[in-house]
């Protein structure tokens, strides 16, 4: 017997060490394939087939919306998208762009108070990843106002003129970074393409409206997940939440899952105050 163990002793451990592998049920014949992980990555749209035939037959998309605050309605909100043209930052070429219009009119006490958005977010998101221009005007009894960005190169140019109290203008540059305006159109492009975790980002011109003070770059949370509330209807919906810790202010778009990714509301929570637009 021990003749033998020492004569096949390389064979007796080999053989130990495949039962003992099968018992663990560690073999490669064994083991569960290995999910595939995705890479995330920005979509030239100007080539995509499905969003061209979707949206570049001369389609104009809009989208009504109740405005609420606290509850209470309020006045009527719209989100235009089309696809446009608009000039780049060395003024020589053309670029192609999905164009949104964010307008909206709220009934106050004793006044009337419409704003309007309009984004113009490239279509090769590869090559230019952020808007071109955005552009905000606010009308109100005793005030008009109005911000416009555009890009230039590596940051943002950004005009403002206003007749709070007096007319004012004013001119500055801002570093190229995430714009809160232009995640509508991004959501209607390539949700995927969404940033995420911890970023910097431009808030809404509108919100630099409401509170009459210069656009700047504020650290936010954002984050992309299912939607399990019940407050929006819409098919595989999801929703995407930024949220400012310095401002007090939250943001969440809620959207359906499959293209072409329909807006069905938003929620914006901001110093405690709630406001929500549902579709129509």
């Amino acid at each position: 017997m021990n003749k033998f163990i020492r004569n096949n002793f390389l064979a007796i451990c080999i053989t130990l060490a495949v039962v003992y592998a099968f018992a663990k049920k560690a073999t490669i014949f064994q083991q569960e394939p290995k999910s595939k992980v995705e890479t995330v990555v920005s979509i030239n749209q100007e080539t995509n087939k499905t969003f061209t035939d979707y949206w570049n037959k001369g389609k104009i998309e809009t989208t009504k919306y109740d405005l609420k605050e606290d509850s209470i309605s309020v006045g009527e909100g719209s989100l235009t998208f089309s696809i446009d043209y608009v000039e780049g930052v060395n003024k020589t070429d053309s670029i192609q762009v999905l164009h949104s219009d964010f307008s909206g009119k709220i009934h106050k006490e004793n006044y009337d108070y419409s704003a309007m958005t309009s984004t113009y977010l490239p279509l090769n998101q590869k090559l230019r990843p952020h808007a071109m221009k955005v552009i905000n005007s606010v009308q109100e009894p005793a005030v008009n106002s109005f911000l416009e960005l555009s890009q230039i190169p590596k940051s943002y140019e950004i005009e403002s003129d206003n007749t709070f109290k007096e007319k004012i203008k004013k001119h500055f540059i801002l570093e190229r970074k995430n714009l809160e305006d232009e995640l509508w159109a991004k959501i209607r492009m390539n949700p995927n393409d969404l940033p995420t975790g911890d970023i910097e980002i431009i808030p809404s011109f509108a919100y630099w409206q409401s509170v009459r003070k210069s656009p700047n770059i504020y650290e936010a949370k954002a984050e992309l997940k299912d939607y399990v509330g019940t407050e929006f209807t819409g098919k595989k919906l999801k929703i995407y939440s930024l949220d400012y810790p310095d401002l007090k202010r939250n943001l969440s778009i809620i959207f359906e899952g499959d293209f072409p990714f329909e807006i069905v509301g938003w929620k914006r929570v901001s110093e405690g105050k709630v406001a929500v637009g549902v579709r129509k």
